[in-house]
């Protein structure tokens, strides 16, 4: 007896008759055919909630079978979307020593002020490319460049970027993703830090000149 799953649409191409199931559970998105529905089912739309098995076709692979749209047969079926995550410790900290970091180099050691402003309005500006690159997503658009988002992260905006993925539920369960993301993370912490206190760069520098002559 196969097991009911529970899912979300996050892509259905209505012209073509397929799509892809966000599993409640977590993992990869499962592929849909339109032949795969129930009887009486309605063809989904995006943000709908459905039931379905999980089964093999000839190649191995695996698909949605008996996918059941929530409601009643043949009524238009209101989207709707999962709760957001909840963020992790790490994020939480990570974002709470950040501003920290900043408001210690502005206070303390007479940093731009203009600098978190500018990491702010950085961060509103991931925040929104990640929630676009989620529509983008369902509707079957073409997407962001993995590259893009990683690079708006580098520049500072890794906390919107959290926030989004976070609420969208958007790019948390790709490994080599949210690995190139937390590079960003440290990579940025490390790089604000020099720029916020005084110290700490004149001894990288010293060190740089220490190994260039030692060498």
């Amino acid at each position: 007896m196969l097991t009911t799953r529970v899912g979300e649409v996050v892509r259905w191409d209505n012209d073509r008759g397929f799509g892809f199931i966000a599993p409640d559970d977590g993992g990869s998105n499962v592929f849909v055919h339109v032949s795969d529905l129930a009887p009486g089912s309605p063809r989904p739309h995006v943000g709908d909630r459905v039931d379905y098995a999980l089964e093999r076709d000839d190649r191995g692979r695996m698909h949605a079978a008996r996918v059941t749209v929530h409601g009643d047969a043949g009524e238009a079926v209101a989207p709707v979307r999962r709760r957001p995550q909840r963020w992790s410790v790490v994020e939480m900290l990570a974002v709470l020593g950040f501003a920290v970091l900043l408001a210690t180099g502005v206070l303390l050691y007479d940093m731009s002020a203009a600098i978190p402003l500018v990491v702010i309005l950085i961060s509103v500006v991931t925040a929104f490319a990640y929630a676009d690159d989620k529509r983008r997503a369902e509707e079957g658009r073409w997407r962001t460049s993995e590259s893009s988002l990683l690079l708006l992260c580098l520049l500072g905006g890794w906390p919107g970027a959290i926030a989004a993925m976070r609420w969208y539920r958007h790019k948390t369960t790709k490994a080599s993703f949210v690995g190139a993301f937390w590079v960003t993370v440290f990579v940025t912490l490390i790089a604000f830090t020099l720029i916020a206190f005084p110290a700490a760069r004149d001894a990288v520098i010293t060190s740089l000149e220490l190994m260039s002559g030692g060498a």
